[in-house]
């Protein structure tokens, strides 16, 4: 497949009128081009690993599916302009062209950062951190990584008995961070998000944590002591499991969605349940209704991406606004209802995120300073 073949798939997806063996070839550029480490490969070598992929896709493809909503190839037209600029910069480069022209009025993505709180009130910017031990308390130490995650070592000659040190981490708006909790446990923080923790587990029964926000979590076992995350909302009990909880108080809801293993969900005065793989809970107005869950959709913050599948543009649009912290204004509430499905890298400026709407042909944008307008596009 050489660099004509590839532009004429994508404009046979901006037509509508690709085939869906074309489809997925071109979904499979817009995921290539948009990772950091994208070598730089001849024309013979991008022919082979395209194949090779062509070939794998067809392999696995499900059988499509006979009704398409009407917003589907609009969000695919959107999603061939970021592969359009992703395949112009990445062609661009090889030729040593340079860097990519930047936007006069624009806002840059998130970073990975956060705030370290401890017992004693000192808060440590992680992003201002050097690599290496930043912080000792109660026989434990405290390591930021040079692939920037905070974890944590218990000193072997700590003294038992001794009271447990509360630390948080925090997000800001714009801001992600990954943490190694005492008992080796994972967790990803989404923008706008905390949770609080004992810097070791060894005195509790429970391994409890407080989380406000949305974060996903990969859970050390340990039979003996269940994990507990405590939400303003509910309480996520497991063993040892990976799950997302999405607990942010704008939402009006709270998510929890299990990829292995099963949790239970307590709710206090709702009656709870226990959650199986490939299901979510989803807590509103006093009731939990356990559904299934589109994984994809819901960890792609986790993996680096927006996705949105029939999602309602006053939900995009808070996603949008944590992590590019900007303020949303609607020049028409009723724009909020709009349904959009599309997906697109978190680690671009937010106008080519705002373009990939755009292109729908049913809402215009206009950026200022850090403040967004939803405008009508008719």
């Amino acid at each position: 497949m050489d660099k004509k073949d590839i532009k004429n798939i994508l404009h046979k997806v901006d037509s509508g009128i690709a085939s869906a063996e074309e489809e997925d070839i071109a979904k499979y550029w817009l995921h290539y081009f948009q990772k950091e480490d994208v070598p730089a490969l001849s024309a013979a070598e991008l022919d082979k690993e395209s194949m090779a992929v062509f070939t794998a896709l067809m392999k696995n493809r499900s059988t499509r599916p006979a009704g398409i909503r009407r917003f589907w190839y609009p969000a695919v037209a959107a999603a061939v302009f970021v592969i359009i600029a992703a395949f112009w910069f990445y062609t661009d480069r090889q030729a040593g062209a340079g860097k990519p022209v930047a936007y006069a009025n624009d806002v840059a993505p998130g970073k990975k950062t956060a705030t370290l709180t401890l017992a004693n009130g000192k808060k440590i910017v992680l992003s201002d951190a050097l690599n290496g031990e930043i912080a000792k308390q109660a026989g434990v130490s405290i390591f930021k990584t040079p692939d920037g995650q905070v974890v944590y070592k218990i000193d072997p000659s700590r003294q038992p008995g001794v009271a447990a040190a509360y630390n948080m981490l925090s997000t800001s708006r714009s801001e992600t961070y990954q943490i190694i909790l005492p008992d080796g446990s994972k967790v990803w923080l989404n923008a706008a998000s905390s949770i609080k923790y004992p810097a070791t587990f060894a005195s509790f029964k429970k391994r409890a944590v407080e989380l406000s926000g949305e974060a996903y979590f990969e859970i050390a076992k340990d039979e003996k002591h269940p994990f507990v995350v405590k939400t303003d909302q509910q309480q996520v009990e497991v063993l040892g499991t990976h799950f997302n909880v999405n607990a942010y108080n704008d939402e009006g809801v709270t998510k929890t969605v299990l990829l292995e293993g099963a949790v239970r969900i307590n709710t206090g005065n709702v009656a709870g349940g226990v959650l199986k793989p490939g299901q979510q809970g989803v807590l509103a107005a006093g009731k939990l209704k356990i559904e299934p869950a589109d994984i994809e959709t819901e960890l792609a913050w986790k993996n680096g991406f927006f996705r949105f599948n029939d999602e309602q543009l006053e939900s995009i649009m808070k996603k949008i606004s944590r992590w590019y912290d900007i303020q949303v204004v609607y020049e028409n509430e009723e724009l909020k209802k709009e349904p959009f499905a599309g997906v697109t890298t978190r680690f671009a400026n937010v106008s080519e995120l705002l373009r990939m709407l755009e292109l729908t042909g049913e809402v215009k944008f206009k950026i200022n300073g850090r403040q967004i307008r939803v405008l009508n596009a008719k």
